[in-house]
């Protein structure tokens, strides 16, 4: 663990000595404790022009809205957790920072969770999530395509959701995001005891979310995708020291062959989770956000809004 400790930054260094292999007796009381340490490493909620958490919506929806927009399609942000926690609210601090970066209006979406609700009850929410936003809060815009950005398990259901809706999904961003259960990379033995996600907790959330034989559809495990083509172009952000980061760099192998549009980045000193730890690395937080804003400004995948 020496050497994977002087890899990491040292202001994440704490976060290798959680228990990442204990067993979740308690489902609600780790959702309680992942919202509290959500809030201590999350940072400060920057202002924008308007927060309105949406009850229409057949989901909960929370939309941000910057003050200065300057793209007409809109973010979705997609939390993570495994599929098991996380929610709008863990991702309030990094919603609000990427709808400042860029400038586009910006939904966070609340599914609903395993294992009370396995696949493809994540999926489907987020779905339906996507169809509303396209039929009501883009109406003014001139254009109703998204962007997608997924967390983690958001990252899979991001992906999933592209796959579905390939004439609606403009542009993917997939951060660290959990797509092959066998968890076989490189990667994924080297850091198999590595805090926040060990390789034990990771099997552990696939076995809530896609248990037995629905873990081989490729809706739940878009790495067994047969054919990746079509997919929208896509970023795939990941941290140097995480499980699921050789899984991460394999998918965009797949889509570069498949003649999609893809670029990858792994940030140094990094853990699973880190986007959402300005509290704790505010610095390198703001660098990722900011480098993502301007992967989606390029003309292929940002609209110019309407006066």
């Amino acid at each position: 663990m020496h050497e994977l400790a002087t890899a990491v930054h040292p202001a994440l260094r704490a976060l290798l000595d959680a228990a990442g292999d204990a067993p979740i007796l308690d489902i609600a009381a780790a959702r309680a404790a992942r919202r509290m340490a959500a809030v201590q490493r999350g940072g400060p909620a920057a202002p924008v022009r308007d927060v309105v958490d949406v009850v229409e919506a057949p989901v909960r929806l929370r939309m941000y809205e910057p003050y200065e927009r300057v793209a007409a399609a809109p973010l979705v942000v997609i939390h993570g957790g495994g599929w098991v926690w996380g929610g709008i609210d863990e991702v309030d601090p990094l919603a609000r920072a990427l709808a400042i970066a860029t400038g586009r209006l910006t939904a966070s979406v609340g599914y609903r969770l395993a294992p009370e609700h396995p696949f493809p009850a994540a999926l489907d929410d987020v779905t339906a999530a996507i169809a509303w936003l396209r039929e009501h809060a883009t109406q003014r815009d001139s254009a109703a395509d998204v962007a997608l950005l997924g967390l983690s398990a958001g990252g899979n259901l991001a992906t999933a959701v592209s796959a579905r809706l390939p004439e609606t999904v403009a542009a993917q961003v997939l951060v660290y995001p959990m797509l092959d259960p066998s968890l076989s990379s490189e990667s994924a033995h080297r850091y198999a005891l590595a805090a926040p996600l060990s390789r034990a907790r990771a099997t552990w959330f696939w076995d809530q979310y896609a248990p037995g034989p629905v873990r081989g559809d490729p809706a739940a495990a878009p790495a067994l995708t047969p054919d990746v083509a079509g997919l929208p172009p896509t970023r795939v952000v990941l941290a140097e020291v995480d499980v699921l980061r050789d899984e991460g760099l394999a998918y965009a192998e797949r889509l570069r062959a498949a003649a999609v549009p893809v670029s990858t980045r792994v940030w140094p000193g990094m853990v699973h989770g880190f986007l959402a730890m300005a509290g704790l690395v505010p610095g390198t937080c703001a660098a990722a956000v900011a480098d993502i804003a301007d992967w989606l400004a390029e003309p292929a995948r940002s609209g110019t809004a309407t006066p």
